[in-house]
């Protein structure tokens, strides 16, 4: 946990989008596909100013579901209390948040804010070298 906390980043267009929700009176639900304590990773989305006290946060390693084999997304609508087309999912990866939220009836829409671009794909290529794949993400620092 002490290396995971040491190398999280924000994404700031990611952290916009929440607050953008939130000021058009949006609910905001996390769903994360993690193996770490839901108090940890709960108090680094609150660290980092994407939580509120008020959200709720399913972590597949506290459920024992995943977003990767779908079966993470009924049982968050039935905690919910909600049908699935009240929910929006908004993910990073094609097939855990997309696909599977959609073979739910779950509107999902993919955001790549995260992910590397072509430079920086073409950095760390072949790269074993955890440098390379440091200085790629420390250029994104602001």
């Amino acid at each position: 946990m002490a290396c995971e906390r040491a190398s999280i980043r924000t994404v700031p267009e990611i952290h916009r989008l929440i607050m953008k929700l939130r000021e058009q009176g949006k609910r905001i639900i996390f769903i994360s596909d993690m193996n770490l304590p839901q108090y940890f990773i709960e108090g680094l989305l609150k660290k980092h100013g994407f939580a509120q006290n008020n959200d709720n946060i399913y972590i597949s390693g506290n459920v024992g579901l995943t977003k990767r084999s779908g079966n993470l997304y009924p049982y968050v609508l039935e905690q919910e209390n909600i049908t699935a087309k009240q929910l929006m999912h908004i993910g990073d990866n094609f097939h855990a948040d997309i696909k599977m939220a959609s073979r739910h009836g779950i509107r999902a829409e993919l955001i790549s804010a995260a992910h590397l671009n072509f430079y920086e794909q073409f950095a760390i290529k072949g790269q074993k070298n955890s440098i390379v794949s440091r200085t790629v993400g420390a250029s994104r620092l602001n």
